[in-house]
């Protein structure tokens, strides 16, 4: 059955025109991920101003349109009563005496099919903070069948999208798993309450800082060795977005699989991953290529325990950045190398499957991408 087509200006009318003034009203903030979340959820502290007063009051059932909206970063505001959120954000409500299911909108708003059409109308020229002039957002079409098949659709994707949450958390519990094994056999490697013999980072192993070839030479770039920037670095490995060819390799640096990265400067400082093979990065990374007396995959856990220690004594500048001389001077534990080889092979165990976990979420992912644009081709 093909649904009913509205524009958005026949659902929603702009909204958030009160202002937080002196109010004490939660502060939220919007995620690519969860759509319309706590601030707290997604910065871990409260980051907003103490000076709120500007800011924009956000009714339940309001739709919340942040930026990059061709990333789908918008979200309804179910949470609470009333929210305040940045004023750079736009604030929508569905008009009177029109009923929509909100779930089933925001699905589709995040949806690939809405996200190509914001993608095509939008217009800036700086990338991240390009977006779709309001006219034309009040002209986007929206399919918006019955009530009755807006639940039903929202009911099928929301089945889908749990499953696909369970396998996310799957994958974090084995994280946790790694993380608990790791300090019941050696402990909190920062107060060391074991009491392991401690050497400095550079005893451990070689500390290496990265380096961009330069783009102004031919044939540097998109060649077999990835190219390892700080948006690379994931929990426990690296999938670069970038190459570099062996003449570009000769003119950065380059470790081998199994070290370290850590990125010491700018806003992910502290953020961490593992070369999966030969590999080079940029100059925003140090890594750590382990000696004798250390194996790789404790190196990497262990260095996630001094990750607020490296954001700390790197942030007494406008720009954060933790020299080499000093992160290589970081003080670790050396416990026995045969405690570390335990350790590994529980590492190989849980990676193995999280490589199963992680082609099920593909699976899912494909599953869900299907049921969406089936779903607003009015053919689920």
């Amino acid at each position: 059955m093909t649904a009913k087509v509205l524009t958005f200006g026949d659902i929603f009318t702009l909204a958030g025109k009160e202002r937080a003034k002196d109010s004490d009203l939660p502060v939220m903030s919007i995620t690519r991920a969860s759509g319309l979340i706590d601030q707290s959820e997604k910065f871990k502290k409260r980051v907003a101003s103490s000076d709120t007063s500007k800011y924009k009051v956000v009714e339940s059932g309001d739709l919340v349109v942040g930026f990059p909206i061709d990333e789908g970063v918008l979200g309804f505001q179910g949470k609470y009563p009333r929210a305040i959120v940045s004023p750079a954000y736009d604030i929508w409500r569905v008009k009177e005496g029109l009923t929509a299911d909100r779930d089933f909108l925001e699905y589709y708003f995040r949806s690939p099919r809405a996200i190509a059409i914001y993608t095509a109308k939008m217009r800036g020229a700086v990338n991240r903070r390009r977006v779709v002039p309001k006219q034309d957002f009040l002209k986007i079409p929206v399919p918006f069948p019955p009530l009755a098949e807006q639940k039903r659709i929202a009911a099928i994707l929301d089945a889908a999208d749990d499953l696909r949450a369970k396998r996310r958390e799957a994958i974090e519990q084995l994280d946790e798993l790694l993380q608990a094994t790791f300090l019941d056999l050696f402990g909190d490697p920062v107060t060391n309450p074991k009491g392991w013999e401690v050497g400095e980072i550079q005893e451990g192993g070689n500390v290496v800082t990265g380096s961009t070839p330069p783009s102004k030479l031919e044939g540097m770039f998109d060649g077999p060795i990835p190219f390892v920037t700080p948006g690379d670095l994931k929990e426990s490995w690296t999938s670069s977005k970038r190459s570099v060819t062996e003449n570009g390799a000769a003119k950065s640096r380059v470790v081998e699989a199994g070290a370290t990265f850590v990125c010491c400067i700018g806003a992910t400082i502290g953020k961490m991953g593992k070369a999966l093979g030969r590999s080079a990065f940029n100059q925003q990374i140090n890594a750590i290529e382990w000696g004798a007396d250390i194996e790789s995959n404790y190196g990497l856990e262990l260095m996630r325990f001094y990750k607020e220690k490296i954001a700390s004594d790197g942030a007494s500048t406008t720009l954060p950045i933790l020299k080499k001389s000093l992160f290589q001077k970081i003080s670790i534990p050396l416990p026995p190398f045969s405690l570390q080889q335990q350790f590994a092979d529980t590492v190989s165990a849980v990676e193995e499957q999280k490589a199963r976990y992680h082609n099920h979420l593909d699976e899912l992912d494909t599953l869900f991408a299907s049921l969406q644009s089936r779903a607003f081709k009015g053919e689920l």
